[in-house]
């Protein structure tokens, strides 16, 4: 590309911008049909430029854009236009703005120390609001923060108030739930119509009681009192005298009813001892709670 050839290419990309940048400065102007026709000719100079390499094929092209480069007189017409543009931008925002051109003395020296008095007021109500604000919020921090303690407290003595309460429920079915023991017949006295009876009165009060207790610190003891009715049932019927031996019941029946009879018996025996020994918890599990009340109190 030539020395001159180049010169036209930089004139016409320099002049799209030109445009371009004028078009730019009047965004927001109101007068839009500037901004178009600068838009247009920053376009037709953008197309010019990136077709001035393949000018050789349009001659007429290249001949208009050469004598428009080379003609000083409009090159400078076209200078003259785009900074017109731009000086005329700058007057329509400068008429736009109330601001720019004011003069500083017109400021009123009593109209900005009212405002001033006025924002000091302002200023004082809030810090007053806001020091009533802290003070009312005070009683309600330390409160909350008292709150606190008691719950961490209250907390820390739950698992033993449960497991007292738990022990104690645990006990009241130990003395109230389960029905009085039943007196069975010595096994002499047994005959064949009476034993079923006498067996089904010791079956109902083992279940009435494994029923009761089951689920609670007693549950495995009824479990080792059934394993061993079973192991020793055959020791009882082997070991019954001669002269106490009851007649005509088979020695199966009277193995089964030996089960129920030492299941029962030792039933009632493991209940009464229990009984007997449940003043040793009650009081650890009153003394206790006692000193959970007193503390309650103490902190109140």
């Amino acid at each position: 590309m030539a020395g001159d050839e180049l010169s036209i290419e930089l004139f016409l990309w320099g002049t799209a911008f030109a445009f371009g940048l004028a078009a730019v400065t009047m965004a927001g102007s109101e007068r839009i049909w500037i901004i178009r026709v600068l838009w247009s000719a920053a376009v037709a100079f953008l197309a010019a430029a990136l077709l001035w390499p393949f000018a050789d094929r349009w001659p007429a092209f290249k001949g208009m854009v050469e004598s428009l480069s080379l003609n000083h007189i409009a090159l400078n017409i076209l200078g003259l236009s785009i900074f017109s543009l731009l000086i005329f931008d700058y007057r329509l925002r400068t008429n736009r703005s109330p601001t720019v051109g004011r003069d500083v003395q017109s400021f009123d020296p009593k109209e900005i120390n009212g405002q001033l008095q006025s924002l000091v007021t302002k200023i004082a109500d809030v810090h007053e609001t806001a020091e009533k604000t802290r003070k009312e919020l005070d009683p309600l921090e330390k409160n909350t923060v008292r709150n606190n303690g008691k719950l961490h407290e209250i907390d820390s003595e739950l698992p033993t108030v449960f497991e007292i309460i738990m022990e104690q429920l645990a006990h009241s079915l130990l003395f109230d739930g389960i029905p009085p023991e039943p007196e069975l017949l010595p096994v002499s006295d047994l005959t064949p119509q009476n034993i079923k009876l006498e067996q089904a009165k010791a079956v109902e009060f083992w279940v009435a009681v494994r029923r009761v207790l089951s689920d609670t610190q007693w549950g495995m003891s009824l479990r080792g009192i059934e394993q061993h009715a079973e192991g020793a049932a055959e020791y009882f019927v082997r070991e019954i005298p001669p002269a106490e031996r009851p007649a005509n019941i088979d020695p199966l029946d009277l193995r089964l009813y030996a089960i129920d009879r030492i299941r029962c018996q030792n039933t009632g025996f493991f209940l009464r001892s229990e009984r007997a020994e449940a003043w040793t918890r009650y009081r650890p599990w009153l003394s206790r709670m006692k000193e959970l009340l007193a503390a309650r109190k103490s902190n109140s």
